[in-house]
């Protein structure tokens, strides 16, 4: 059962009783797993502590995601490694790409991404896709380089440069930097197709804001938050621009 103290720390951090917001998610429908990762406590420890306040168990059950989704909320690295072996698990059986994909250099991974699409889904919000038209690849590290670019193939990083946001994702190896940047592409709306130019609005076409980016960062790409789908463009048809910094291998578009 989650304590008086893990109770009070909860209620400070929100302003507001934890039963009274509970009330208010109940016309939500808030699935559980949700709940449970926002406060910081068990999924058990939720349930006993609405079941003591007499709130109804009004939402569904929680996804395995949203259960290892806790984990990201205390920082457990073994949780976190669960919560992307599980998203990438469902990621492959969809079609999506795979870690492999991005377990190259980052001039391989930039020209095979164009003509691709990317899908954003923030929590509880709509998917939003675009078609990827521009991608920058990098190698290397400066003073600038994000830490994410160290990250392993695959994991997604939220940079931020000139105070707008940037989608990078990893490539190759662990611990040697490299990543690209997502530049450019066009957003797929229900009656329309809408071009997004530069890394910052591409980052703000897909939903990307400073609400989320915590949800974003270190993500999966073979996950349900961010992942990519579709045949890439003939490779006759990519163009290689000049790099925007010394450790800039091109930025590809067609």
């Amino acid at each position: 059962m989650a304590t008086k103290s893990d109770i009070a720390r909860i209620e400070a951090s929100l302003g507001v009783s934890l039963e009274v917001l509970l009330r208010q998610e109940a016309t939500k429908n808030t699935p559980l797993g949700v709940l449970a990762a926002r406060f910081a406590l068990s999924i058990g420890e939720l349930k006993e502590f609405m079941g003591e306040k007499g709130i109804q168990d009004f939402a569904p059950g929680a996804t395995a995601t949203e259960v290892l989704l806790i984990g990201y909320v205390r920082n457990d690295p073994t949780h976190i490694k669960r919560v992307r072996e599980h998203e990438e698990t469902q990621g492959r059986k969809m079609g999506r790409l795979t870690k492999e994909f991005f377990e190259r250099t980052p001039v391989q991974v930039a020209r095979d991404l164009l003509g691709r699409y990317v899908f954003c889904q923030a929590e509880g919000g709509n998917v939003i896709q675009a078609r990827l038209r521009e991608v920058a690849a990098y190698q290397g590290a400066t003073k600038t380089t994000s830490p994410g670019a160290s990250y392993a193939g695959g994991i997604v990083s939220i940079s931020q440069k000139f105070g707008r946001y940037l989608i990078d994702i990893a490539t190759g190896e662990e611990d040697e930097p490299s990543c690209i940047t997502l530049r450019g592409g066009n957003l797929i709306l229900e009656d329309k197709v809408e071009s997004a130019s530069g890394p910052g609005n591409l980052a703000i076409a897909l939903g990307i804001n400073e609400d989320n980016v915590d949800y974003f960062q270190g993500a999966s790409i073979a996950g349900r938050r961010i992942w990519v789908e579709g045949d890439a463009v003939n490779q006759s048809e990519v163009r290689k621009l000049k790099g925007n910094s010394p450790n800039c291998k091109g930025i590809y578009k067609f």
